[in-house]
């Protein structure tokens, strides 16, 4: 598992490769952390090399939603694989979450929000 992050502007992207089990959450936790230290205004998850999704995982993404929110930051995913897709929707985080195809459905949120 990779966790790589870049600053674009006023966004904050995390690339995520592999499997994200109970230690590479830790990864995403730090990178999250990083882009709110940053004061981004977005924050954008590139889903496309994901290959499974842990629990820990499911509930540190819902931890962080809620403190995202209070800081006016948006959490969008994008390249969502079906199987990732199916595991958010079977935790309920669909309904919480933005979930776009791509990265530049990403930017044109993120520019229609801000």
């Amino acid at each position: 598992m990779s966790v790589h992050t870049q600053e674009i502007n006023e966004s904050f992207i995390i690339v995520v490769d592999g499997e994200l089990d109970q230690t590479a959450t830790q990864l995403l936790d730090a990178a999250i952390q990083q882009a709110v230290a940053a004061h981004q205004q977005s924050i954008w998850v590139d889903c496309a090399g994901l290959r499974s999704i842990c629990t820990s995982a499911l509930r540190l993404i819902l931890a962080h939603l809620s403190t995202l929110h209070e800081r006016g930051t948006s959490l969008v995913l994008y390249h969502v694989e079906s199987t990732i897709r199916s595991r958010l929707e079977d935790s309920g985080l669909t309904s919480l979450l933005t979930i776009v195809p791509t990265i530049k459905e990403a930017y044109l949120l993120g520019k229609h929000q801000h």
